[in-house]
């Protein structure tokens, strides 16, 4: 048997936060949403997966892969817009003759071999549970005159009852995250191990490498993520779940509450019927958002540990040094273009990294005014290194776009080169080649913050400072030859 699942974008969370957690992938538990899905679907026994998505595909299938963790394979089908579930249905390359439909977010233990057994004994096109329009079998007939227009769950149902009122009665619980108020109940039935969800062995789970602080205070029932770290006299629980990478400081307390991957929450503070996303502070059950701009208070992991002080001296030395050995050539410039009555240097705004995310859901990048060298084209950026000394720009970093391009880039699969400070050098400039390739540029900055180190810049200075050299010598001993 093979699955359909279609993302619907019918839910109701706070945009701000959506744009940075797709409803799939918000953290149910200690897992994202689709998780639990896919997972269920294993369970039953089938055997293949599609999922239709209108947003968000890259994160997506970064997060879920083939399947191969879950047993079960997966496969993505991208929509530019979401018309209506037949549109939808019939766009897709291979249908299988009979398949179940999971049209949004809902968790079940349903078992859906039943709705399977009353497709063959009724010989109809569809079958559903009753009084449950989002999880349907279907044969691949019945859309020959599915109608247009079925946009919701609840347009399914009607369009179910109409085709096949003889629905399947069962007992199980169904559970769908369409809001704040139905993802603080479903994280609650998660916690207490309750249908929809396997009962939980433990009231107070602990993920692997975690580090907690003896004196801190675990108050059942708790879920604690992997690789989390909790100071002293913290105060955990009761109904708490901290995700994966979370750093909770000394005396904070997370009291019926819920904190999401890779947030920091500041010593002393007090989350008390809260959901903390980095820097947004959403009260539950009401949704609503706010953002804290001091990042020592709640942010991001990573803006408190992307790179340490040693290492930005070690670089800023570096580019000083680099500075020196270029100071002969800058000065040729500034006494030729001094001749000609030019100006030498001038300066050009560039987009620096992404700036924390505001209520409407925009995000938007820092605008950096960056040193530059008129009239020399070849050595144009040479000048950036005044801006890696004063901390402007690292040493090593994703090319400086344009504001116009980078706004083009913030909200695609690039997303990650802009949570780092642009960089003089970049990761294609250890290559013997000009590198003229956007998307090629994008994906190696990605794998460059991914894979980000000390050791990697200094590695990448080196290679990149002898590759300039020797450019820029081959182009003054072509330009003297012709």
């Amino acid at each position: 048997m093979n699955a359909i699942v279609l993302l619907l974008p019918d839910s109701d969370f706070p945009e701000s936060l959506s744009e940075r957690y797709p409803t799939g992938l918000m953290p149910l538990g200690t897992h994202p949403v689709l998780r639990h899905i896919i997972e269920y679907l294993a369970q039953s026994g089938l055997m293949s997966v599609t999922i239709i998505i209108t947003d968000h595909a890259h994160a997506y299938e970064s997060y879920l892969g083939q399947g191969e963790r879950f047993g079960i394979n997966v496969n993505y089908a991208l929509e530019r817009e979401f018309v209506d579930v037949s549109t939808s249905l019939t766009r897709l390359s291979a249908i299988p003759e009979t398949f179940l439909l999971i049209a949004g977010f809902v968790l079940t233990h349903a078992d859906p071999n039943l709705l399977e057994e009353h497709l063959k004994a009724t010989k109809s096109d569809l079958a559903w549970f009753q009084g449950q329009g989002d999880i349907l079998m279907l044969r691949r007939d019945a859309l020959t005159h599915m109608p247009a227009g079925l946009r919701s769950r609840h347009d399914l149902a009607t369009y179910a009852e109409n085709i096949a009122p003889a629905s399947v009665t069962t007992h199980a619980a169904f559970q769908r995250i369409e809001d704040i108020p139905s993802y603080l109940h479903a994280t609650r039935e998660w916690l207490g191990g309750n249908p929809p969800f396997a009962p939980r062995s433990d009231s107070v789970s602990v993920g692997i490498k975690c580090r907690i602080h003896p004196t801190a205070r675990l108050v059942p029932p708790v879920a604690i993520s992997d690789h989390t770290t909790i100071g002293k006299n913290c105060l955990i629980g009761p109904y708490a779940v901290i995700n994966e990478g979370c750093v909770i400081d000394d005396d904070a307390e997370i009291v019926q509450s819920i904190v999401w991957p890779e947030t920091y929450v500041g010593s002393s503070q007090t989350l008390q019927s809260k959901l903390a996303c980095h820097n947004l502070l959403v009260t539950l059950p009401e949704g609503t958002v706010v953002v804290v701009p001091d990042s020592f208070l709640l942010g991001a992991v990573n803006e408190l540990t992307d790179t340490s002080t040693l290492d930005r001296l070690l670089c800023r030395f570096i580019a000083f040094v680099l500075l020196l050995l270029a100071s002969p050539v800058l000065a040729m410039c500034l006494i030729r273009n001094t001749f000609r009555s030019a100006r030498t240097f001038t300066f050009v705004l560039r987009a620096g990294k992404l700036i924390p995310q505001t209520l409407d859901g925009k995000q938007t990048v820092e605008t950096l005014h960056l040193h530059h060298m008129s009239l020399c084209p070849t050595l144009s950026r040479l000048p950036e290194l005044f801006d890696v000394v004063t901390g402007t720009l690292d040493l090593v970093g994703p090319e400086p776009l344009s504001i116009n391009v980078a706004q083009q880039y913030i909200d695609t699969w690039a997303h990650p080169r802009f949570t780092v400070r642009p960089g003089f050098f970049h990761p294609w400039d250890e290559l013997d080649m000009p590198m003229t390739d956007d998307d090629t540029k994008r994906v190696m900055e990605n794998y460059y913050v991914a894979t980000k180190s000390l050791m990697t810049d200094l590695r990448l200075t080196a290679k990149a400072t002898l590759q300039c050299t020797r450019r820029w010598i081959r182009e003054r001993l072509q330009g003297t030859t012709t």
